[in-house]
C-alpha cells in the first residue's frame, strides 16, 4: 500500500471522525503555520491546551478514585521552546487549581486539594502539581477542569479534559 494512503488512513480518518483538531487553532488558521504534523511528543504532552498563555498539559493518574479512597493525579506543565516541550511552571501571579464538574447533571464534587512537589533540594518540581483528594461523586461524564487563577481568583486561563467515572 502507498505509504501516503497508509498515513492518511491511519492518522487522517480518525481526526476526521472526531471533529475539529485539538492541535490546531482553527478560530486562528495563521496561528499554525508551519507545523508540519501531530508528533507523538506533541499528543502526549499536550492534552490539555491553555490558549491564553500557550501553556501545554498533561494529567497522569498516580491513584484512581474508587468507592473505598479519593485519587490523585500529576498534572506536568510544558511550554514549546524551539520545537520542544519544556517542564514550565504556571505563568507568574497564577495559581493553578482544578475543579471537577459534571455538565449533564449541572453540578461538581467536592473541592480539590492542590500541592506542589519537591525535589530532593526542597524546592518545587518544575511544571509539577499535585492533584489529591479527587473524588466523583457519581458515575457518568464529568469535565476535569484545570484552571490558572489571578490573584483575587479569577479565572484567566483554562483547559478541560473529559472523564468517564464509574
Amino acid at each position: 500500500m502507498n505509504r501516503n494512503l497508509f498515513a492518511l488512513i491511519l492518522f487522517g480518518v480518525p481526526q476526521l471522525a472526531c471533529g475539529a483538531s485539538p492541535l490546531l487553532n482553527h478560530r486562528n488558521p495563521t496561528r499554525n503555520q508551519g507545523l508540519t504534523g501531530p508528533s507523538d511528543e506533541a499528543q502526549d504532552t499536550c492534552t490539555l491546551r491553555f490558549e491564553r498563555s500557550g501553556m501545554c498539559g498533561r494529567l497522569e493518574w498516580v491513584r484512581v478514585p474508587s468507592d473505598e479512597e479519593t485519587g490523585i493525579f500529576l498534572l506536568r506543565f510544558t511550554r514549546v521552546e524551539n520545537g520542544s516541550f519544556i517542564p514550565a511552571d504556571a505563568p507568574s501571579g497564577v495559581r493553578v487549581a482544578v475543579k471537577l464538574w459534571m455538565p449533564d447533571m449541572g453540578h461538581g464534587s467536592s473541592p480539590v486539594k492542590m500541592v506542589r512537589p519537591l525535589n530532593a533540594s526542597g524546592v518545587p518540581e518544575t511544571g509539577l502539581y499535585r492533584a489529591e483528594e479527587v473524588h466523583f461523586v457519581m458515575p457518568g461524564a464529568w469535565e476535569i477542569r484545570v484552571i490558572f487563577k489571578n490573584e483575587s481568583g479569577a479565572p484567566v486561563d483554562q483547559a478541560v479534559l473529559p472523564y468517564q467515572a464509574g
